[in-house]
């Protein structure tokens, strides 16, 4: 494969090596950037010799590698002195923050959420990204972007899952460099009425220009928030229901402005542009728009890390097209995939960054493959172009999302046939009205036009996901299982681009390799045994694993498909089994455990000695005399009980020496 042997891709695979490397092992920042100035330092005095042997391209490796983690450890704000992490009175106490409001988040049924970057704690010098969350009140208004609030709060860390294999929001939040959270009334957010004229203020007053643009020529709400989400990249405003429709069709992609959305402008900006006659000065100029173009579009849309991505790859191109030289488009991609880690390492942890590159990789090594079996006919040509780049695409992402997301819709071949061509003129459309917005002049037609293209959109979309039957869920797909995929997936292409003995031993043992890693799952998955506590409010659920059978208990009334629940069902994907739902019983036994079960009725067993005691629905019990009853040695109080006699449960453990654990605060007790 030539890309392996562009001398670029060796040094950026070092290069997130690092990254990687600093992200699971702390490093000292000093001595990791003395240790990199010290290889740049022999590798320039190599190259003074002419000593370009073996051990300068060993060491250009490492100084890549040592370079991405520098470049970590420097961007990681939490590392930083001036983080706030690092006051850790905030955590603990009220403190008086000054905050500006950088984004607005998709608000709850309580909360209106921001994410907001601290500008001071107690007029002390603390900086870093918090969310902010502002109480709805009967008034409903929400904040500004770049407008500088006050309030007198506690910080609050991100909690972590509670339920046994949930999606790690802290973890996610860390990844963007926010570690904490704030809850407050609007009554306690002193509201300053001035303003960070930054560009992100700028822009986002250029948004809020053209949406209101929109609303004012007639878009519904429906329409006007998925219009602006493939137009402007806003979608935190779109209900559950449409975006599961996207998701169950297979075009979640479209509502995330990507490669696809900066071709159409590219294309647009091109088409008016061509009317310029050639010459020098003109090209030159024609560059110039185009680049401010792309540029202000990207910003505009929030600098994803797919925009940027885009962003940069086609501005290389109207780069080599002016400058009248080819361009390789592999060093494209690998020089924008470094651009961005350069200046953002945390984007390698981001979906959205890992999902882009590898479609756009794959469509690009694939395409060659595909061009000796394309029709000549034109719209046949056009047909087949479409299903391959969307083949190629769902081919490179699908590890990745059955990773992430657990499911595969089954109709994205025809979903994209249909979704493309129509997107492709909504974009159009919208370019028209944005620009119509930005100058001033009404825009009803454009408008109208927008609205019914939109409404059709969504009922495609809508008729795609309503075939549940052809959408796969509750996938277990683990990261080995991850790695080996795509393993066969690229095996499998090798073999494609050149059928021989050799290409054909790699792909059997990468399927050989797949293979053993789902036995070794199954295996381990049906050795296992364990009984878990999960927490959820308001309710009792525990689970009872045995090998591949799951008995699921549970305190609800009627009888329920338990892994739709959203508590349960993380853990009911990952343990693929045969699963049952009975009611809450009042003993278990478990690996010589006794575990007695104490309700609302407060009936416990005082004549069998218990080994733990799960307490449930704020039994009105006397602990120390039920402790002294049945000699527990550990108690469980699941998230169904009240925080009040929850505290006084654990004061009474604590006198008696004996474990307490409150899933509420602790998360959820897995019994071995």
């Amino acid at each position: 494969m030539k890309l392996l042997q562009f001398p670029l891709t060796k040094l950026i695979i070092c290069f997130i090596l690092g990254i990687l490397f600093s992200f699971e092992v702390f490093l000292d920042t000093d001595k990791n950037i003395l240790f990199l100035f010290l290889l740049t330092v022999i590798l320039a005095f190599l190259n003074y010799l002419h000593k370009l042997t073996i051990l300068f391209g060993v060491l250009t490796c490492f100084t890549a590698f040592s370079a991405g983690s520098v470049v970590y450890n420097l961007q990681t704000q939490s590392k930083q002195q001036t983080n706030y992490t690092n006051y850790l009175k905030a955590f603990k106490e009220a403190v008086y923050l000054q905050v500006v409001i950088r984004e607005k988040l998709k608000s709850n049924s309580f909360h209106h959420r921001y994410i907001g970057t601290i500008q001071s704690i107690d007029n002390k010098n603390y900086t870093g990204k918090i969310i902010l969350n502002v109480k709805k009140d009967v008034s409903d208004k929400q904040f500004k972007t770049g407008l500088l609030v006050a309030t007198k709060e506690k910080l609050v860390p991100i909690a972590t899952p509670k339920n046994p294999f949930q999606f790690n929001y802290a973890q996610y939040l860390n990844t963007k460099q926010i570690y904490a959270q704030v809850y407050c009334s609007p009554s306690s957010v002193l509201n300053s009425n001035s303003y960070r004229k930054d560009i992100w203020y700028y822009c986002d007053k250029i948004r809020s220009r053209i949406i209101e643009n929109l609303k004012v020529n007639g878009l519904n709400n429906d329409e006007l928030n998925v219009a602006i989400a493939l137009l402007l990249g806003q979608r935190q405003d779109i209900n559950a229901e449409t975006i599961t429709n996207y998701q169950f069709a297979g075009a979640t992609h479209l509502l995330a402005v990507s490669g696809l959305h900066v071709g159409f402008v590219l294309l647009f900006i091109n088409f008016f542009l061509s009317r310029i006659p050639n010459s020098k000065r003109n090209n030159f100029a024609k560059l110039l728009l185009t680049l401010v173009c792309l540029s202000f579009y990207a910003i505009l849309t929030g600098l994803s890390p797919s925009i940027v991505r885009a962003t940069l790859m086609f501005s290389a191109f109207a780069i080599s097209d002016y400058l009248k030289r080819p361009s390789n488009t592999y060093h494209t991609l690998l020089l924008s995939a470094f651009l961005i880690l350069l200046f953002d390492s945390n984007s390698l942890f981001d979906v959205g960054f890992q999902l882009s590159y590898s479609a756009v990789f794959f469509i690009v090594w694939m395409q060659p493959l595909f061009k000796k079996y394309r029709p000549q006919h034109y719209f046949f040509s056009k047909v087949y172009d479409l299903l391959t780049v969307s083949l190629a695409a769902q081919l490179g992402t699908l590890p990745l999302c059955l990773y992430y997301f657990h499911q595969f819709p089954g109709l994205f071949f025809i979903t994209n046939l249909v979704v493309i061509p129509l997107v492709s003129i909504i974009m159009y459309v919208g370019i028209i009205t944005i620009i119509l917005a930005l100058i001033g002049i009404p825009s009803f037609l454009p408008c109208k036009i927008l609205h019914y293209l939109i409404i059709y959109l969504n009922k495609f979309i809508a008729q795609i996901a309503s075939f549940k039957h052809f959408v796969i869920q509750d996938i277990s797909f683990s990261s080995i299982l991850m790695l080996s995929a795509f393993l066969l997936i690229v095996t499998f292409v090798f073999y494609l681009k050149k059928a021989n003995y050799p290409h054909l031993i790699v792909m059997g043992i990468a399927l050989v390799s797949l293979q053993l890693v789902l036995i070794y799952e199954k295996i381990k998955t049906e050795s296992e045994s364990e009984m878990i506590v999960f927490n959820s409010p308001k309710k009792t659920i525990m689970s009872l694993k045995k090998g591949n059978q799951i008995t699921i208990f549970q305190s609800l009334n009627k009888t329920e498909t338990s892994n739709r629940d959203w508590d349960t069902k993380p853990y009911l994907t990952k343990n693929t089994a045969k699963i049952t739902i009975k009611q809450m019983p009042n003993f278990l036994f478990f690996n010589n455990h006794k575990i007695q079960i104490i309700d609302s009725s407060s009936f416990f067993i005082d004549t069998i000695a218990s080994d733990i005691v799960v307490l449930r629905e704020s039994p009105k019990v006397n602990l120390e005399r039920l402790l002294k009853a049945t000699s527990a040695k550990l108690v469980i109080a699941d998230a169904s009980n009240s925080k009040y006699i929850v505290d006084s449960w654990r004061q009474t453990c604590a006198a008696k020496k004996i474990p307490f654990h409150t899933t509420y605060e602790m998360g959820y007790y897995n019994i071995h």
